[in-house]
């Protein structure tokens, strides 16, 4: 029995450091393809787009405060592409849609640069073009989540840090 518990408890650990090595991975292919991603993620008719978005909504479940920053605005433009589809990714876990949505403000909309800022100003208004577009569906399955994303969208501004 022992040494049943101790085989469990060996792959339980083996699995929770390929998970841990899965994420990194993930961020790490994140990082070095990033106009890929960004272009991928551009459209949900794009071959890609469904690949991209898995693999950004398997970071973020797994992210870490820092990590929030680097993936938010990915979701943002998956969101603006298909609003559906990744509302649905994002609910799989609605704690940490609820942690995300509340800290949208400090850790989507900071710039470093001017150029940031011009970029989120954009991003920002295009989310709320799609975001209200989906509400007003019929058949929206995620309205309240899009209406509580939208409201968060319109109280934040972009600003930057010095």
């Amino acid at each position: 029995m022992i040494r049943k518990l101790m085989v469990a408890g060996l792959l339980l650990c083996s699995f929770m450091a390929s998970a841990q090595t899965l994420i990194e991975a993930n961020m790490a292919w994140l990082t070095q393809h990033q106009e890929q991603v960004e272009m991928s993620l551009s459209s949900a008719e794009e071959e890609n787009f469904l690949p991209a978005l898995n693999t950004v909504i398997l970071v973020w479940e797994h992210r870490d405060g820092a990590l929030t920053a680097e993936i938010s605005p990915y979701i943002l433009k998956a969101m603006i592409a298909e609003p559906e589809l990744t509302l649905a990714a994002l609910f799989n876990s609605p704690a940490s849609f609820n942690r995300w949505l509340s800290q949208l403000q400090g850790q989507v909309f900071m710039a470093v640069t001017p150029e940031q800022v011009v970029q989120l100003n954009d991003l920002k208004k295009a989310l709320e073009v799609s975001l209200a577009s989906y509400i007003i569906k019929p058949d929206s399955q995620f309205d309240e989540q899009a209406k509580r994303l939208l409201e968060q969208v319109q109280a934040s501004s972009v600003y930057m840090v010095d």
